[in-house]
C-alpha cells in the first residue's frame, strides 16, 4: 500500500471544498432563474420583489466563493510559519533576515493609492 502525501489530501479537500461553492452558486442560479417568472407585474413592489431575489442569491454565491479564499488565506499563513520556524532552527540570521524581507515586502504591498480606503491626501 502506498503512502498518500499530506499535501495531495489538502489539494483535493480544497478542490473539493472549491467545486461545492460552485455547485452552489449554480443552484442559486437557477433558483433565481425558475422563481424570476413567478414575480409578475411591472410595479414597484414587483421590481423590488425581483431584486430582493437576486440580491439573494448574490448573498450565497459571494459566502460560496469566499470559503476558498479564507481556506487559502489559512493555508498560506501556515506555511509562512512553518518557514519561519525552519529558518529559526536553521540560523537566526536568516530568520531575522526573512522577517526583514517580509516587513518591507507587506509595506510595498500594502500601497495602493488608487485604493478608496487608502487613498493619502497629500494636500
Amino acid at each position: 500500500m502506498a503512502a498518500v502525501d499530506p499535501q495531495q489530501k489538502v489539494v483535493a479537500a480544497a478542490q473539493e471544498q472549491a467545486a461545492a461553492g460552485e455547485q452552489r452558486g449554480l443552484d442559486a442560479l437557477r433558483d433565481a432563474i425558475v422563481a424570476w417568472p413567478a414575480i409578475t407585474g411591472s410595479d414597484a413592489d414587483s421590481a423590488r420583489a425581483r431584486a430582493d431575489l437576486v440580491r439573494g442569491k448574490l448573498q450565497v454565491i459571494v459566502a460560496a466563493a469566499s470559503e476558498p479564499w479564507e481556506h487559502l488565506a489559512e493555508l498560506l499563513w501556515k506555511f509562512d510559519a512553518h518557514i519561519q520556524d525552519q529558518l529559526s532552527a536553521t540560523s537566526e540570521t536568516q530568520a531575522c533576515g526573512y522577517q526583514l524581507g517580509r516587513g518591507l515586502a507587506e509595506t510595498y504591498w500594502a500601497l495602493d493609492p488608487d485604493h478608496p480606503d487608502r487613498a493619502y491626501e497629500l494636500a
